[in-house]
């Protein structure tokens, strides 16, 4: 077949003129601006309801591996922008070879302020939520929200709050020593079960910050104060806390005659200081003791 090329020239040369002209056209239509804006309006809808968002996000949070953390693995990613987002079975290990992982959780999150603007604003729920280390290992249920906006070089939380309602926490311990009179005291607790606890803490200048944090169950019943120096390396961030536990928590039972002295108004005062990788724990004399 033979190719003529005057008209594939004239074909080319005509086109714009061709093309503003069913512009004119279509222009010319009744309602045409409506429709053209519909169409528009319908092609937008299209781009957001069927952007890969699970694909961005999911690199987004890889990007970070060797980096914020040694591994992660998402297996499963639900997401929606019109209703909750699903995570099922998820496993993260972190630098200092601490492993997270759970089973299901359901987060409601501003997406467009996490991808464009690395604010983490959620709603959160965690279930069987599991962290291990080699000192301890915690399983427990979440729920709660945040409102954090994360530092893009460090990847900490720079500013923000968090609100947490825990349930159902199952704390198992290796041995702990708290310096003591006659020299470091060992406590031998090899579980722990509390039934609630909540969570009230403020972010400024990467500092964690708690205004509230309350634990109950039959085994102890304490509060928390004090804040944590975020760290990019999880294991130098400073911490300085005291914890104020009921002396008739069942975990300090068999300890009552050793600790009597440091006992003030049936409160047990403990400071913790140093860094989550070597804390170093404390008990408060009766006599500064003014809880």
């Amino acid at each position: 077949m033979k190719i003529n090329k005057e008209k594939i020239v004239e074909f080319i040369r005509t086109s714009p003129s061709r093309f503003k002209h069913i512009l004119i056209t279509i222009y010319n239509l009744p309602h045409s601006g409506k429709y053209l804006l519909l169409s528009l309006l319908f092609l937008f809808l299209f781009f957001v309801i069927t952007f890969p968002y699970d694909f961005l996000i999911k690199k987004k949070i890889y990007d970070l591996e060797g980096k914020a953390f040694k591994v992660i693995d998402i297996p499963s990613l639900d997401f929606s922008i019109f209703r909750e987002t699903y995570i099922n079975d998820f496993m993260i290990v972190l630098n200092d070879n601490s492993e997270i992982t759970f089973k299901n959780s359901i987060i409601n999150i501003s997406f467009n302020a996490f991808l464009f603007n690395n604010k983490f604003k959620s709603d959160i729920q965690f279930d069987s939520l599991k962290y291990v280390n080699k000192d301890f290992e915690v399983i427990l249920n979440i729920n709660g929200n945040t409102d954090l906006v994360f530092n893009k070089q460090n990847n900490l939380p720079e500013n923000g709050l968090v609100k947490i309602i825990l349930s159902d926490v199952n704390i198992k311990l290796n041995k702990i020593n708290i310096p003591g009179p006659l020299g470091p005291l060992p406590l031998k607790i090899d579980f722990l079960n509390i039934q609630s606890g909540s969570i009230d803490a403020t972010v400024s200048n990467h500092i964690l910050k708690f205004n509230n944090f309350k634990i109950t169950g039959n085994d102890i019943l304490c509060d928390i104060n004090g804040n944590i120096e975020l760290s990019e390396i999880k294991n130098n961030s400073k911490i300085d806390l005291l914890i104020n536990i009921d002396s008739s928590s069942a975990v300090l039972e068999q300890y009552q005659d050793l600790l009597s002295s440091f006992i003030k108004n049936n409160i047990l005062s403990v400071t913790i200081k140093g860094t989550i990788g070597k804390p170093e724990l404390k008990l408060v004399s009766a006599a500064k003791n003014e809880n």
